[in-house]
């Protein structure tokens, strides 16, 4: 394939728990992760760890803000895809959680939604970390690349809607 992925190095940055920290420790910490995501040149992504089960929460929105504000790649993984209820309400929770990116500049697109429990998804995520650290999509040769695997999820609007593309219903 003449890809070769020599090291990846994986990150924990703590995004919630400050809720009853002091105004001081947060403001610490924010810009200490500030200073650590916009300084460090080999960091390629942020993955962004979201529950299916519960969906967006203030401090995920609070985060996906920051990043922005960074100017730092990243992507959303909703995690517990196999606990998030009925296949609607999974895909309610998706979309709510995609339109709130819609504008997003640094949003790579798409989200991942995984299971560790089945293992669904984490394939797709896998594929979206070498590209990203690479450069180059391990499988685009096999199907086309990423644009002809999902070209409705997360792309700004553009894609296949309910209507079947036709831009009625809106």
């Amino acid at each position: 394939m003449g890809c070769s992925l020599s090291f990846v190095a994986l990150s924990h940055l703590v995004a919630d728990g400050f809720a009853f920290a002091k105004d001081e420790a947060v403001a610490a910490w924010r810009q200490l992760s500030a200073d650590y995501l916009q300084r460090r040149r080999t960091l390629k992504l942020v993955l962004v760890l979201i529950d299916a089960k519960v969906g967006l929460k203030p401090s995920d929105l609070q985060m996906l803000s920051f990043l922005e504000s960074c100017k730092v790649k990243y992507t959303i993984v909703l995690t517990k895809a196999d606990d998030a209820g009925p296949p609607t309400r999974a895909a309610q929770l998706t979309a709510l959680t995609l339109a709130s990116v819609r504008q997003a500049r640094h949003f790579v697109r798409p989200a991942a939604v995984v299971s560790s429990r089945t293992g669904a998804g984490v394939g797709r995520l896998q594929r979206r970390v070498i590209e990203v650290a690479t450069g180059t999509d391990p499988l685009a040769h096999v199907d086309g690349g990423w644009k002809m695997l999902v070209p409705s999820i997360g792309l700004r609007g553009r894609g296949r809607g309910a209507d079947g593309g036709r831009g009625g219903g809106r």
